[in-house]
């Protein structure tokens, strides 16, 4: 997207633009909030590392899909679509599904990758 562009958006498109960036920045404060609470060790340093690489990677996603429908259609009616695709991309990232064990894909992700984490740092001790 030309730079150009960026500076056309209207009110619609500056506002979903900004409600991403706090959103964003919102999950990565409630997962260091979470582990802020906790010894810090190695361990939960890295759990929270990827609990923050996770949660950036599906807000990413979730982003990328709104953008990709919303350049589907041009002017605010664009940024509102996308809006909307992202918003629903991201709600089923996180909404947990019985056939997940009650688990959404990011809890999952998070899941996995924290158990490999621990592989690595039983290497480390």
């Amino acid at each position: 997207m030309k730079k150009e562009n960026w500076t056309k958006l209207g009110a619609a498109g500056k506002y979903v633009k900004g409600a991403g960036i706090v959103g964003t920045g919102l999950t990565v404060y409630s997962d260091v909030e979470k582990y802020s609470k906790k010894t810090p060790t190695p361990v939960n340093f890295m759990k929270m590392s990827t609990d923050i690489g996770v949660d950036l990677t599906a807000g990413a996603t979730a982003t990328g899909v709104g953008a990709a429908v919303g350049a589907a259609f041009l002017g605010p009616v664009g940024a509102v679509v996308g809006a909307a695709a992202g918003a629903f991309a991201s709600w089923l990232l996180y909404r947990k599904f019985g056939k997940l064990g009650n688990k959404s894909i990011t809890g999952l992700a998070k899941e996995t990758l924290n158990k490999e984490d621990q592989k690595i740092t039983s290497w480390l001790k």
